[in-house]
């Protein structure tokens, strides 16, 4: 076999091999034309519902702490017939860090938002978005709630308990002000056997049950059926 006909063949296996390339790569493209679907959002902010009425283009905007608190105000603004009478629409937005309030209160977002005093009056919120004051919260103080002994606050009594504390980083009786203790006390979170609950009511059940030694909550009246008021220590106001 000569040379031309030894590089003929090699030229016709590459042309070959291209042009096979070229095949697989179109019958590729025209499978793969599915169409296309939105995704799902990995994250969730905010809430939607519709009021009674159907003719209002309005939207009623509101921003609180936390998922759970956020869609209950929306469902009971949207059976609301007040509400229905000005908006068509309520958005409830949320979010778990201060700086999340901030967001909203500092541009004026919403049209009703949960925040503490200070922040209202840090940005002027009465007089720059003409916020008023509807509903408020008195002081409270919170507390290390045991039901077999009253709690010390110690480096040494925290390492061997178990706590129950809210899963809301906005909670202060049932995250923050515990916490806080804690750092101040110089003790490591991953030392400590720490189990989380969703709400206040959830912390005594598991108070209650045995399944925490302590919780971190305030105290109110109808606390005293099930534990002792004996066994409480506060933490701060």
């Amino acid at each position: 076999m000569n040379l031309k006909t030894i590089l003929i063949k090699k030229s016709s296996i590459v042309t070959f091999l291209f042009l096979s390339l070229i095949l697989f790569f179109c019958i590729g493209t025209m499978q793969s034309k599915a169409p296309i679907s939105d995704i799902d959002a990995f994250i969730e902010t905010s809430y939607q519902c519709a009021t009674k009425s159907d003719v209002n283009l309005n939207e009623l905007v509101v921003y609180s702490s936390g998922k759970v608190l956020a869609e209950e105000v929306a469902k009971v603004l949207c059976s609301d017939d007040t509400i229905s009478k000005q908006y068509g629409t309520v958005t409830s937005y949320w979010g778990y860090k201060t700086s999340d309030t901030i967001e909203f209160l500092g541009k004026g977002i919403a049209d009703l938002i949960l925040a503490k005093e200070n922040l209202i009056n840090a940005f002027m919120a009465e007089s720059t978005y003409n916020y008023q004051a509807v509903v408020g919260f008195p002081n409270y103080t919170a507390y290390l709630i045991s039901s077999t002994e009253k709690p010390r606050v110690e480096k040494s009594y925290f390492l061997d308990k178990r706590i129950g504390l809210l899963d809301y980083p906005t909670s202060r009786s049932g995250h923050i002000l515990p916490k806080q203790l804690f750092k101040k006390l110089d003790i490591n979170l991953e030392n400590l056997n720490i189990v989380y609950a969703s709400s206040h009511f959830e912390l005594r059940e598991l108070l209650a049950s045995g399944q925490v030694d302590l919780i971190s909550s305030y105290w109110q009246d109808s606390d005293q059926a099930k534990f002792s008021a004996n066994y409480i220590t506060p933490i701060s106001d």
